[in-house]
């Protein structure tokens, strides 16, 4: 289940890594970033086992000292069931959190995108926003491959590397 993959850049990290979560149910990821060591996973791919696994193998092999999760709510123009599908998503992934004893934060979208100047600019398309944050996760780690799905998972990740 866990694939080792370096992917290069980060300062080194000597007390284990970060754990960022982008929980969205079809295009979320769950990352880990220690220092030069980088990884991804693609949330749609992975059963309920698979995440809880996943989790605990990142923990307990990976000794990821913390986990960033981003706080979600309803978003303005998405149907009542895909809010249920992404909050229910969400909140399956804390609860994983909690019981693994694990200690996270929940830290709002605008949050952790302001570290990086990646808040939403008047006008700018959900696109080009999602593409200034591919481009981001790039410069950060230049030989990994960054797509949309992945890229605010690692971006998360390393907010929380940033962090106390």
């Amino acid at each position: 289940m866990v694939r080792k993959k370096r992917a290069g850049g980060g300062a080194s990290d000597s007390m284990g890594g970060v754990i960022g979560i982008d929980p969205g149910s079809v295009s979320g990821s769950i990352a880990y970033v220690s220092g030069s060591y980088v990884d991804s996973w693609a949330i749609s791919g992975l059963t309920l086992r698979d995440q809880w696994v996943l989790l605990c193998n990142l923990k307990d092999y990976f000794r990821a000292k913390k986990a960033v999760l981003e706080k979600v709510g309803a978003m303005p123009k998405q149907g009542v069931s895909s809010t249920c599908k992404f909050c229910r998503n969400a909140g399956q992934l804390e609860a994983f959190l909690a019981a693994l004893g694990l200690p996270y934060e929940l830290p709002t979208p605008q949050k952790w995108q302001k570290i990086f100047s990646l808040t939403k600019k008047p006008g700018e398309t959900n696109t080009d926003k999602k593409n200034r944050h591919k481009e981001a996760a790039q410069k950060l780690w230049p030989k990994m491959k960054i797509i949309h799905k992945n890229a605010d998972a690692l971006l998360i990740a390393e907010y929380g590397r940033r962090q106390p």
